[in-house]
């Protein structure tokens, strides 16, 4: 597989923003090796739905799913050299590229097509969706981008800049003096989130579940899982409001002929079933 012969598609640049934010590259003399993996909870059916069958388009090779129980992890090991090999020519480092990974130099000339495929798969990856507390509702969307390597931070900020997004930026410096600075991107407010959708996307259910929540009812609770989000959207658990308060939460459901019912429950899964049970 060489540079020249590829195609400088939408699916590679959204692989390559997935490999910045879930991959690593492995050469140590013993083993070359692609390993791909997100929280085996929240990511399993993105990884099983899209990112494992992305892969295989691509690189043509069939590809198997798997539980990393070390890490806490799913998803995916390739050890064709060549597929190994061209990621690495890309410009992704062997070994731990958190400090000095970046954004591969053809996605830079094939302008926003690229841009948005690789942002997407960055975000769903690495990224963090969630909605701040503007009165009784966690409804003010919030985009979060951070990573330690700063050619990778200044490398999205100058995508978001030709894309004509609004955002802040700023340096998390950590007390101890092993750890490294934290570069990160921050993208506020409705209108900024309905263009990251419409221009961006997101494949990521576990993610894409709070945006269509917080479109549907005009908030989206925080402290949620991926289950407990589709159960939302399903029907199953039809919440109007939540307020939190220190260690108790308050949950009101509603049905749609029901009075409110408030329900006090202690820190911890959300236990949900029918409106009967």
């Amino acid at each position: 597989m060489e540079l020249k012969d590829f195609s400088w598609s939408e699916k590679l640049a959204e692989i390559c923003g997935i490999h910045a934010g879930d991959g690593y590259l492995r050469n140590d003399g013993k083993r070359i090796e692609l390993e791909v993996g997100g929280n085996v909870k929240e990511e399993r059916t993105y990884y099983d739905n899209y990112v494992i069958p992305l892969f295989s388009s691509v690189f043509k090779i069939d590809i198997k799913g798997k539980v990393f129980s070390s890490k806490g992890t799913y998803g995916f090991v390739i050890r064709q050299r060549r597929i190994v090999e061209f990621l690495h020519r890309l410009g992704f480092p062997y070994g731990k590229k958190a400090h000095v990974v970046r954004v591969p130099k053809f996605i830079f000339s094939g302008g926003e097509r690229l841009f948005t495929s690789f942002l997407r798969g960055y975000f769903d990856t690495d990224g963090t969706l969630n909605f701040d507390k503007r009165g009784k509702y966690h409804n003010y969307p919030r985009i979060i981008l951070k990573t330690i390597s700063k050619p990778l931070f200044l490398d999205i900020k100058k995508m978001l800049l030709k894309l004509d997004f609004h955002f802040y930026t700023d340096t998390y410096k950590p007390k101890k003096p092993t750890e490294k600075p934290q570069y990160r991107i921050w993208i506020y407010g409705k209108h900024n989130l309905l263009k990251w959708m419409k221009l961006i996307g997101s494949k990521n259910p576990s993610k894409f579940t709070r945006f269509e929540i917080w479109k549907r009812f005009g908030f989206c609770p925080s402290h949620t899982s991926y289950k407990e989000r589709i159960a939302i959207l399903k029907g199953k658990i039809n919440l109007c409001l939540i307020i939190y308060r220190a260690r108790e939460v308050t949950r009101t459901a509603c049905g749609a002929s029901d009075p409110i019912v408030r329900v006090r429950i202690p820190p911890g899964p959300l236990v949900f079933g029918s409106k009967s049970g």
